[in-house]
């Protein structure tokens, strides 16, 4: 999968909330499986796009 495509489907699984995007941690498993990616490709995208994971499954974000 091409970066840009991961970049675009990340952006759009998020959400913006009190004018930062977002991304649900259990959303972000699901893209991850869905597009064929390891989780952590979509962490990086997340982390360069300063989109902050909420209700983290393991209580590490919040």
């Amino acid at each position: 999968m091409a970066n840009d495509e991961l970049v675009i489907a990340v952006i759009d699984a998020s959400y913006e909330e009190g004018g930062r995007r977002k991304l649900n941690c259990a959303d972000a498993f699901k893209l991850a499986e869905r597009l064929k990616v390891a989780l952590h490709e979509v962490s990086r995208v997340c982390n360069e796009r300063n989109i902050r994971i909420s209700n983290c499954q393991l209580g590490c974000f919040k």
